[in-house]
């Protein structure tokens, strides 16, 4: 029991670390894209300031379509490690799943020895419970037999003294 319990809490450990892992990757992945919007934005404000097109309400429009893209691909990363991450729970789950199953054939499997290995004694005791009786009749036959053979001796012996 102690040994599937650890074997149970490594295996959910592992899990947890998969799953911490594709959290980090998350973080790392969102860091990138903010990076990268970032510089996108700086580049679209200084290639507008260098058309000419340096008022509030031009780079305000433009700035605000950059974070549309940014949120967008956010959004979409996003969904993606929700994805993953449900990947993860599923296989864990399916590894759960099979690992009972297992379990449950191993029982299964050992009940199936443990009546045979029953049987196999019931049928040993029966035929040496048989052999005792055997021997204890053979005991009483011999008895018998030397019984009958010490009254013959008897027998012979008083017919002896008459004659």
């Amino acid at each position: 029991m102690k040994e599937k319990a650890a074997s149970s809490n490594a295996g959910n450990g592992a899990w947890q670390k998969l799953y911490d892992l594709q959290g980090q990757y998350g973080k790392s992945q969102e860091l990138a894209l903010n990076q990268n919007y970032e510089r996108q934005g700086a580049d679209m404000q200084q290639s507008m300031i260098s058309r000419g097109l340096g008022n509030s309400t031009v780079l305000d429009s433009a700035a605000r379509g950059v974070n549309y893209d940014r949120a967008n691909s956010m959004l979409t990363l996003q969904d993606q490690l929700l994805q993953r991450q449900n990947q993860i729970k599923q296989q864990q789950m399916d590894y759960v799943q099979q690992n009972a199953q297992f379990s449950s054939g191993l029982r299964n499997q050992a009940l199936g020895y443990q009546q045979q290995y029953q049987g196999n004694l019931m049928a040993q005791n029966a035929a040496r419970q048989q052999q005792y009786q055997q021997y204890q009749q053979a005991l009483e036959q011999q008895k018998r037999q030397q019984a009958f053979d010490t009254n013959m001796q008897a027998t012979g012996q008083q017919f002896n003294q008459q004659n």
